[in-house]
Order: structure tokens, then sequence, then C-alpha cells
């Protein structure tokens, strides 16, 4: 309790709307981005059906268990007359380009920002935390993981280029992602900027959270990736703000999302009882 309150003290709270700002910005561009995947495969959807849709289904990826903000998503397309097919290409089309745009953004941001040497610096320090036997464990399950997904890919391999080449992003998806990347981390950095004496960079913030978003993202242990996103911010902080300060942000981040989601669900109901005009 202690820590938490000198670190709220010490925070320039101006810093906090705005950075909940970049997040809402953010959000609007995945919204985008679900529309644009819905319409690559033939479905022709409004942003505004398109941000009601993402929005209300968005907090039950809260709840236990990664899959029911699918199965929402699913089945209000389907209600909207949407094929198996056309739901199923759409989606992954949507999740790949979240995914593979984070990642890029994020090992980009931060290999320009000499993060490579946080990141072995914090690889070493960590290995030498963990028992030897365990060191062992993991090597082997990343090598059994590695081969079942290599065996996989090369018999399906043709199938797989394309269809995948079929869901390839289009110059306006690419400049939404890149935007909601941007956005996001901007928000990052205003909340690590709070703490008045740390002066961390601005790409590298976005490559850190990019990189924690795509980590959590696909993480399927934790709903809507509590804990793995933010231990991802923690590791690539802390060798900058410290870990006390690193903790904080993360945590501030998290509630900052958290806050964002639940007032776009609420303009949603807003929307939903609004009066319609009539010609």
């Amino acid at each position: 309790k202690t820590l938490i309150f000198n670190q709220m003290q010490s925070l320039n709270w101006p810093t906090v709307p705005l950075a909940l700002l970049f997040i809402l910005f953010a959000k609007f561009g995945l919204v985008e981005n679900m529309r644009l995947s819905i319409a690559k495969s033939n479905l022709q959807l409004t942003f505004k059906d398109c941000y009601s849709i993402y929005n209300n289904t968005q907090l039950a990826k809260y709840i236990p268990g990664y899959i029911w903000h699918f199965l929402g998503r699913i089945a209000i397309l389907r209600s909207r007359g949407a094929n198996i097919k056309t739901i199923r290409d759409s989606m992954v089309a949507e999740y790949i380009w979240i995914v593979c745009s984070a990642l890029l953004v994020g090992i980009i941001c931060i290999a320009s920002n000499d993060g490579n040497s946080i990141i072995l610096t914090n690889i070493k320090q960590h290995l030498k935390s963990i028992p030897g036997i365990l060191q062992i464990l993991l090597l082997v399950g990343i090598v059994a993981i590695s081969a079942g997904l290599l065996f996989f890919f090369v018999n399906n391999l043709k199938l797989l280029c394309l269809w995948t080449w079929t869901l390839r992003p289009g110059f306006r998806a690419i400049s939404v992602m890149i935007l909601v990347w941007i956005c996001l981390g901007s928000s990052l950095w205003l909340t690590v900027g709070g703490i008045s004496q740390f002066n961390t960079l601005w790409v590298y913030c976005i490559g850190v959270y990019s990189l924690s978003y795509a980590v959590g993202f696909i993480v399927p242990i934790s709903p809507a990736g509590i804990g793995i996103r933010e231990g991802i911010l923690i590791f690539y902080l802390s060798p900058t703000i410290g870990i006390d300060n690193a903790i904080f942000v993360a945590g501030l981040n998290r509630l900052l999302y958290i806050i964002a989601e639940l007032l776009l669900v609420a303009s949603c109901v807003i929307l939903r009882y609004l009066p319609t005009s009539s010609k």
C-alpha cells in the first residue's frame, strides 16, 4: 500500500486522461480492422455495426476459458447471415493482422532503441534463476513444439500458403494497425513519462506495448492476456525505470485499458436506446 501510494503521489496525473484517450483511439482502430477483415470476406457491415459487435463481445474475454468473445462474435455474425467459412476467414485474417503487425512493430521499435542489450541482459538474469533441470525441460518443450509445428506446416504447406495469401491485408489495414500500435504505445509512454524523473523513449514504449499485446494475445492460459501482458511490460521497462515503477505502470495501463473497454460498452448501450430519426 505504501509503494502504491508513493507512486500515485509521484505520478503526473494530467497525463492519465490523455493516455486513456489514446487507448480509445486505438480501440476505434481495432474496430476498423475488424470491419476491413470482414469486408475482405465479402460480408459488408457498417462501422457502426462492427463497433457494436466488437465492443459488446470484448468483455467476454475476461471470462476464464479464452473462447467466449470468439463464440459471441460467431453467434452475432451468424445471426447477420454470415456462413461459417466467411466468419472463419474474417476472424483468422483479423487476428493474423493484429498479431503479425504487433510482433513486427514491437521487434523493430525495441531493436532500434538498443533493446537487444536489455533483452539479452534480462534473459541471462532469468536463466540464472531457473534450475538446470527446468532449463532442460523448457528446451525440450520448445524443440517438441517447434518440430510439431514444422511437421504440420510441411504437410500442409501449399494449401496454407494459398489460403494465407488470400487473407493478406491491404494498405488501409496495414495503416490502421500501425496507428493502433502508435496509439497504445503512446498511452504507455505517457504513463511512464508521468513519473517525472524518468525519460523513456517514445519509440521504445511503442515497441514494448506492441510486443506485450502480441504475446498476451497468443497465450491461451490467461483471459485477455492478464498477467502475460503486464509481465512483458515489466520485463522490458524495469531495466530503464526500475522494477517498482514498472509494476506500477503496467498495472495502471491495464486499469486504463479496462476503463476504456467499459466506456465503449456503455456507449454501445446508449446508442442502442437512442431514438432514431424518421424521414
